[in-house]
């Protein structure tokens, strides 16, 4: 750097300071020390009782990670008109555990520019990083208007192909306390639903068996009082797969496991967490029946959707579960939801079509039926099929 600042005339002096950052003077202090700057943080999970957490509190909420806290702390830093750059996990743009974090950060910066990253392993190449991530840009000026820049690579190699596109500040950062941060180049498919399950009195939950507290009840084989167990493994997109022989696959069904027992009646169960790469950001499947038993056991590590003190038909629970696997929703979860994981939050929050048209969805629908199929059933009930193959053909 010093070589190449004196071929063009200019001196350029460097300071490298072995000292953790976020504890340093200029950190805590808080005042503008910079024009320019430019991060690769590093990514970990910090303790609530950790120095760097409680030294910077005003950007805490549950378990940090600490390039949050870089972030958050870098954007007090800048000079006015000065310029922040950070290369980051996707995380931080959503989720409770980042809101006071993007509260300090919007609070202080105005976002330029974003690039994301859509392969999980191609922007660090030398690297064994496996995080979907994304290039933020933002100014010390005040604005609460204007573009934001977006474009997307598939990783590093295809950088310099990036079609830029912009969208409105208010359209990227969303109202409330939360400020989320949509990534998304182009309007949102489902922006003209206001339902939500909420609405169609259905609710979204987490699997209440906790396998090491339920160790006791677990079986490996059934027996005259056992019901089916369900773990991630039995969900596949658009069907329950049980058994599996894999698992402990049943639990005692007794006065004592009663309250973590579920209604053997139609739902939706989704995995909480997806494998790496995986085609899309929610694999749901759709039960309708068809296990023995009064009650079946969900393992934590699944979602379910149902209908409080009462039941959902075969055709709301496979309209709902086509709906989730759909490429229309996957759509919408890459741009607002920052982590490849789908959580219950997320879930309750998303759009829904009126309810005659999941009805229609789930007509046309049947257990273990194809993603392409699942494709053309919604995006034709959405009145997006034609729309959806011209936007496939232009994205290549």
């Amino acid at each position: 750097m010093r070589r190449r600042a004196e071929s063009v005339g200019v001196s350029l002096s460097v300071s490298i300071r072995c000292e953790d950052f976020l504890l340093s003077h200029e950190a805590v202090q808080q005042q503008p020390v910079a024009d320019v700057i430019i991060a690769n943080p590093p990514y970990f999970k910090l303790r609530a009782h950790d120095p760097r957490a409680l030294a910077h509190a005003y950007a805490v909420h549950g378990q940090p990670n600490i390039y949050g806290l870089f972030m958050a702390a870098c954007s007090f830093l800048v000079e006015p008109g000065g310029s922040w750059c950070f290369i980051t996990p996707r995380s931080w743009t959503n989720g409770a555990y980042f809101a006071a974090m993007r509260r300090r950060i919007l609070c202080n910066l105005s976002l330029d520019a974003i690039h994301v990253f859509e392969s999980r392993v191609d922007h660090f190449s030398d690297d064994d990083i496996l995080q979907e991530a994304m290039i933020t840009w933002a100014s010390a000026r005040a604005s609460v208007h204007g573009e934001v820049l977006l474009s997307t690579s598939h990783g590093s190699q295809d950088l310099t192909e990036s079609a830029l596109t912009s969208m409105p500040v208010r359209e990227v950062i969303g109202g409330g306390q939360e400020q989320l941060i949509a990534l998304r180049s182009q309007t949102d498919q489902l922006d003209a639903f206001s339902a939500t399950f909420d609405t169609y009195g259905l609710k979204v939950s987490t699997g209440p068996v906790v396998a090491f507290r339920a160790k006791s009840s677990l079986r490996t084989a059934q027996g005259k009082n056992t019901v089916p167990m369900l773990w991630m493994q039995h969900i596949e997109r658009m069907r329950v797969q049980w058994p599996r022989n894999k698992k402990q696959e049943h639990i005692a069904a007794t006065a004592s496991t009663a309250w973590m027992l579920v209604q053997n009646a139609p739902l939706v169960v989704l995995r909480r967490f997806s494998p790496k790469e995986d085609q899309r950001r929610v694999t749901a499947a759709a039960y309708v029946g068809g296990l023995p038993g009064a009650v079946l056991g969900l393992e934590n590590h699944l979602n379910y959707i149902y209908r409080p003190g009462g039941s959902m038909t075969a055709a709301e629970a496979l309209g709902v579960s086509a709906y989730l696997n759909s490429r229309v929703v996957d759509a919408h979860f890459r741009a607002v939801a920052g982590s490849t994981q789908v959580n219950a939050a997320e879930l309750r929050k998303l759009p829904l079509p009126p309810h005659d048209v999941l009805l229609s969805i789930g007509a046309a629908c049947r257990p273990g039926m194809s993603l392409a199929e699942v494709d053309r059933i919604v995006e034709s009930a959405l009145g997006l099929g034609n729309h959806s193959k011209r936007r496939r053909r232009a994205n290549g």
